[in-house]
């Protein structure tokens, strides 16, 4: 086969990968609405801000890799054309990067609504033992305060 059209393999299989990631966030999500449904949970645009959030997050990382991609290949491609050389062209890193991104959203779609609320609940549990432990008003407030910013961060 000429290298040439290997390169065009490589980024049809980069775009490919792309794909893989996009169905993977929406599955997640779809999982999600499912769960929100079955436990009886009001469903807001917070859930599907974070959808939107996490599509943003995962191709920033992607970017990267699939121009780290190219110019491997393209650097490989070059010495097999100049100097003889017959290296594997592949998407090595934009593959390892949709794994990473198979691995978090398969977890996610697997781990119960149940995890998810005790692991908020707890939280809530170790600020009011602080609170409570502490009987100064003003660190009261710097707690709550705290608590209300790790909200906010997590709701963006």
């Amino acid at each position: 086969m000429d290298r040439f059209t290997t390169l065009i393999i490589c980024g049809t299989c980069i775009l490919a990968l792309w794909v893989v990631v996009m169905g993977l966030i929406f599955s997640d999500l779809w999982a999600g609405v499912r769960k929100a449904k079955r436990a009886g949970i009001y469903r807001t645009s917070d859930g599907y801000k974070k959808t939107i959030d996490k599509l943003a997050r995962y191709y920033n990382m992607m970017l990267p890799l699939a121009i780290m991609d190219g110019a491997m290949n393209g650097m490989m491609f070059y010495l097999h054309y100049f100097y003889g050389y017959d290296l594997i062209l592949f998407p090595w890193f934009s593959l390892v990067g949709a794994g990473y991104v198979g691995w978090v959203e398969i977890h996610s779609i697997m781990e119960s609504s149940d995890v998810k609320e005790r692991k908020n609940q707890q939280d809530y549990i170790r600020a009011l033992k602080a609170i409570v432990a502490e009987h100064d008003p003003k660190s009261i407030i710097e707690i709550l305060t705290k608590m209300q910013e790790k909200e906010k961060d997590e709701s963006k």
